[in-house]
C-alpha cells in the first residue's frame, strides 16, 4: 500500500503526517518554532528554525509511523513570506511571514507606479503589504547587500523542497501569484511590473 508524507510548515510549528493512499491517517507529529517580532508591524522567521523542526518532526514521526516507507512527499506552508536565497539555498535575511506589515511604502509606490487598475489587470492583485513583492521592494530599498547577493524569494514549503531536493528557488503558482509580481494570463514574471518598480 503507498504511502504518502506530508510537511505543513505553517505560522507557528511544522506539521508531519503520514497518510495511506485511500487516505487513512497513519500518524501525526508537530514540532514548533518561534516568530520574531524585532519592532513594530514586523514579523520574522529563520530558516534554521524552520528546517531543524521539519527534522524533529519527521524523526518523531518515525518512532511510530512507517516513514520511511513513503512513496512521495507532499509539501504546503504559509505564503505571503519573503525568503531571500543565494544559490545555496542558505537565506540571507529572515522570512518576512505574512503578519509582517513593514512594507507600506512599497504599496504607496506600486500604486503609484503602476496604477490600481493595470496592477490589477496584469497580476490579478491588488496591491498589499502583505505580498511578497512589496517585501522584496523594502529588501532592495534597505538592505540593498542582502538584494543583490539573493537569486530568489521563496516561501516556507518552497524553503521545505530545496532542502529536501537541493534544487532551490523552485515554487508553484498558487504562491507565485500571490507574490504580486506574477503575469497572470501567461504565468511568466511580468516585465513591465519589475521594470517600473525595479524589482
Amino acid at each position: 500500500m503507498a504511502k504518502i508524507l506530508t510537511l505543513d510548515a505553517g505560522t507557528s510549528a511544522v506539521k508531519c503526517s503520514l497518510f495511506s493512499e485511500n487516505g487513512e491517517l497513519l500518524g501525526a507529529c508537530a514540532a514548533e518554532y518561534p516568530t520574531y517580532y524585532p519592532r513594530e508591524g514586523w514579523a520574522e522567521q529563520r530558516e534554521e528554525d524552520i528546517l531543524s523542526a521539519a527534522v524533529k518532526a519527521v524523526r518523531e514521526l518515525g518512532k511510530r509511523a512507517p516513514v520511511r516507507d513513503a512513496d512521495c512527499v507532499g509539501l504546503t506552508g504559509t505564503m505571503n513570506g519573503c525568503i531571500p536565497i543565494d544559490e545555496s539555498g542558505k537565506s540571507l535575511y529572515p522570512n518576512m511571514i505574512h503578519l509582517d506589515t513593514r512594507a507600506q511604502a512599497q504599496v504607496d509606490q506600486i500604486s503609484r507606479e503602476m496604477g490600481l487598475e493595470r496592477y490589477y489587470a496584469l497580476t490579478g492583485n491588488r496591491p498589499d503589504v502583505h505580498y511578497g513583492l512589496p517585501k522584496m521592494m523594502w529588501l532592495k530599498q534597505n538592505e540593498p547587500d542582502v538584494y543583490k547577493n539573493a537569486v530568489s524569494c521563496v516561501n516556507t514549503k518552497d524553503l521545505l523542497y530545496g532542502f529536501l531536493t537541493g534544487i532551490w528557488g523552485q515554487s508553484d503558482y498558487s504562491d507565485a501569484s500571490l507574490f504580486g509580481a506574477m503575469n497572470i494570463s501567461r504565468r511568466v514574471w511580468d516585465d513591465d511590473v519589475n521594470r517600473a518598480l525595479g524589482a
